[in-house]
């Protein structure tokens, strides 16, 4: 287990270092003659950089949070409404180091409609400040973009014959698309809940907050 271990750690260190870049789905070893020639966001993302905050090695996270922040005009228009692009972000299952990946409401494929990959993203993003105690980078990078993550649930969201709030058809990824998806519910739920909790850390007193509790 332990040698297992040191070959991961080897392989991450072969791949990436904290000024350099994202880590794409094939790493430097093959460029050539693939049909992965990206970066995926549906999972592969998620699950390369989720050991490095427990074994101390969170500074090799840093090209992606650098790189949400860098390209926040992409992920506005990755929203594909014109009228989300102030205060919403969003993600869609592949992209390059520009993160232009763009998600409509109506796509043919509804497995296409990833509406949580980057709110999944963000929960790596809320590791790396607490595990750094970074309250600079968690106040003034990480919760304007949870904050507009979740505002992009706040545009799709639909009040039905039952009072509450539901969320339309979305994508699971690997498995399938469904009304009120649980990849969806369970990411939300987190993102209100985090948003709230720093609010109430911090005396934020952001005007969201009924809108989130609401929700």
């Amino acid at each position: 287990m332990e040698s297992f271990y040191w070959i991961q750690q080897y392989k991450l260190g072969c791949i990436t270092r904290p000024d350099k870049y994202i880590i794409d789905l094939q790493g430097p070893w093959a460029m050539e003659k693939t049909p992965w020639p990206a970066i995926w966001m549906n999972l592969n993302v998620q699950l390369t950089y989720s050991p490095l905050f427990t074994a101390n090695r969170a500074e090799m996270s840093e090209p992606l949070w650098k790189s949400l922040n860098d390209n926040l005009q992409n992920l506005a228009e990755n929203t594909s409404v014109n009228e989300w692009q102030e205060d919403a972000i969003v993600m869609g299952r592949s992209t390059s180091y520009h993160l232009l990946s763009p998600l409509k409401a109506d796509m043919e494929d509804k497995m296409l409609y990833e509406t949580g990959n980057l709110t999944w993203i963000l929960y790596y993003y809320y590791e790396y400040c607490v595990y750094l105690q970074d309250e600079n980078e968690l106040l003034e990078k990480f919760y304007p973009l949870l904050k507009k993550s979740i505002a992009y649930y706040t545009h799709i969201k639909e009040k039905r014959e039952d009072g509450k709030y539901h969320l339309p058809e979305t994508a699971s990824p690997e498995y399938k698309s469904a009304r009120d998806c649980n990849y969806d519910l369970s990411l939300l739920r987190w993102g209100l809940n985090t948003l709230l909790k720093i609010n109430t850390t911090y005396k934020l007193g952001d005007v969201k907050v009924p809108e989130w509790k609401d929700f």
